[in-house]
């Protein structure tokens, strides 16, 4: 299946699969994100990983 049908079918197994939805969207789609059960951040309809970095790790990591 093509389209936001098969993003939905794709959100519905990750959620059954033990995922959460998390309240950020992917910066590529807007598509909302989810937390894998292993701690990834994962966009279904990229189906892709996401980092997401806040502010403060990202001063971080330029002081170092």
């Amino acid at each position: 299946m093509s389209g936001s049908r098969g993003d939905a079918r794709g959100m519905a197994e990750l959620l059954r699969s033990g995922a959460r939805m998390l309240s950020y969207n992917c910066p590529e789609c807007g598509s909302p994100l989810f937390q894998l059960k292993s701690g990834e951040i994962w966009c279904a309809k990229c189906q892709k990983r996401v980092v997401i970095v806040s502010e403060a790790e990202g001063e971080a990591a330029v002081k170092r």
